[in-house]
């Protein structure tokens, strides 16, 4: 079967707001090239020992996000759809986030291609001091002390770890503690609820409103030996949650956090840690507004490019 690619042109900070848009069009998947990503790869600490020019070459100067499409008899409606789409969101208030061009270009793209061709961007990736995040093809020599998460992201493409989700596991790390019972809102993967299995959690609670989220994380949990440890629930925030927990993540975006905050305090024990991100630097001071109103405490934030993570206490 033969593949459109469309592919727009946009900006770090917006890709995700772009890749979500191009699936609510029909896409099957996203991939995102950004060549800040391979900026932060080549760092000191970084991920990757060594990538090849040819992945340079590929990536280019600007951040792509490409969406795929059936050539079928829809193509036509799809193609519609998604540049109204990309017009509604030029009309947002979006906070400040630069969209970019938008520049929208289409290929033709085949069924090897789409099956096979993106997965040598995304190799063995170390977060943290012992997180490892390991594609399920590639081979990887276990280190003293690392906690591996196995994962396949199947429609979910990328070229590596974003920074929001970096941060978060960096914070998991360090303030996950043995016996914690978590919950992780918006879940996307569940790589957050694994990761805090490996960090010694007894139990998780992991929801995301898009079922196909939900699908992802239960085979990622299945990858990781833990389908008896999380449950996946699809459901809108902590609607699909009763119990209290230990430590909430909330890789999000700013203005959800916001809407949450004001139910976190029920589901959240005194002493427990709220480890939310997806916050754009612009918007750190609301969140950070609407935590204090619910009389938590901050513990620590981390900023890297674009984006804020934070962890607070239930006092």
């Amino acid at each position: 079967m033969q593949w459109i690619e469309l592919t727009v042109i946009t900006t770090t900070e917006a890709a995700d707001i772009v890749a979500n848009a191009l699936e609510d069009c029909g896409s099957y998947g996203a991939s995102v090239k950004d060549p800040a990503d391979l900026e932060a790869m080549q760092r000191p600490e970084g991920f990757w020992d060594m990538i090849d020019e040819s992945v340079y070459a590929d990536f280019g100067d600007t951040v792509r996000v490409t969406g795929f499409f059936r050539q079928d008899a829809s193509l036509g409606d799809s193609i519609s759809n998604v540049k109204t789409k990309l017009n509604w969101l030029k009309s947002l208030d979006l906070g400040g986030i630069d969209l970019g061009t938008l520049e929208v270009t289409m290929g033709e793209l085949n069924e090897q291609d789409w099956a096979n061709n993106w997965r040598k961007y995304y190799k063995p990736t170390r977060v943290g001091n012992d997180f490892i995040i390991k594609p399920t093809w590639e081979e990887y020599e276990k280190k003293e002390n690392d906690l591996i998460i196995h994962m396949d992201p199947g429609m979910a493409f990328g070229t590596g770890t974003h920074e929001t989700t970096a941060m978060c596991l960096e914070l998991c790390e360090r303030y996950v503690k043995e016996g914690d019972d978590i919950i992780d809102v918006g879940c996307g993967t569940a790589i957050l609820a694994i990761a805090a299995m490996l960090k010694g959690a007894k139990h998780s609670i992991a929801v995301d409103i898009d079922q196909l989220a939900v699908d992802c994380a239960i085979e990622n949990l299945e990858l990781n030996k833990m389908s008896d440890k999380v449950i996946v629930k699809c459901a809108d925030l902590l609607s699909g949650t009763e119990d209290s927990c230990d430590v909430m993540f909330a890789n999000i975006v700013a203005g959800i956090i916001v809407m949450l905050s004001p139910d976190v305090p029920a589901r959240l024990k005194k002493g427990g840690r709220f480890i939310c991100s997806g916050i754009i630097r612009e918007r750190e001071d609301e969140v950070r507004e609407a935590l204090l109103a619910i009389g938590m405490q901050e513990l620590e934030t981390r900023r890297r490019g674009e984006w804020v993570a934070m962890c607070w206490e239930m006092m």
